[in-house]
């Protein structure tokens, strides 16, 4: 190992002789090894597709982000629900965390909130069946492919950090 004259840091030298600092940030690094070799362009545009078929796993991530977001859509997942039915359900959220979540949900197009008030106020709220739907049956799926997480590290003795 000897020391990067640029940040003092150590570096190894790499495949093709290029010397690697291991401080040094990665994409920088390849893009920096490619323009010696004469391949910056296509690994330009590899990141740029990288980026564009991440965007939308992002984006979708982004809709269910959020610590009582998930549980609030699985919930509803029976059919319409009130607040405080929320409330009761998911014990450890408060009321303004909820309200504030099924306002982005709302606003995301995930929950529908329908005002059956006459002379009591009556607001409940529904998935959407246009991305709460999906949503929720995307959640389904991240949650058996975590049993069959829990499941595979059981077997091997080891724990994944999952609840069970």
């Amino acid at each position: 190992m000897v020391s990067c004259p640029e940040a003092g840091t150590p570096v190894d030298p790499g495949q093709n002789g290029h010397d690697i600092a291991y401080s040094a940030d990665v994409e920088t690094e390849i893009l920096r090894i490619a323009a010696d070799s004469g391949q910056r362009s296509s690994l330009e545009g590899w990141q740029r597709n990288q980026e564009i078929e991440d965007e939308p796993v992002q984006a979708a991530i982004a809709l269910i982000h959020g610590k009582w977001k998930i549980g609030i859509l699985t919930r509803l997942k029976d059919g319409p629900l009130r607040l405080s039915q929320l409330c009761r359900m998911l014990s450890g959220a408060s009321k303004k965390m909820l309200t504030q979540h099924l306002r982005e949900m709302e606003g995301d197009g995930l929950v529908v909130r329908s005002d059956r008030s006459t002379k009591v106020r009556h607001v409940e709220y529904s998935l959407s069946a246009s991305l709460g739907l999906p949503a929720l049956d995307l959640i389904e799926t991240l949650a058996q492919w975590g049993r069959q997480l829990n499941a595979a590290s059981s077997a091997k003795g080891r724990t994944t950090g999952l609840p069970e």
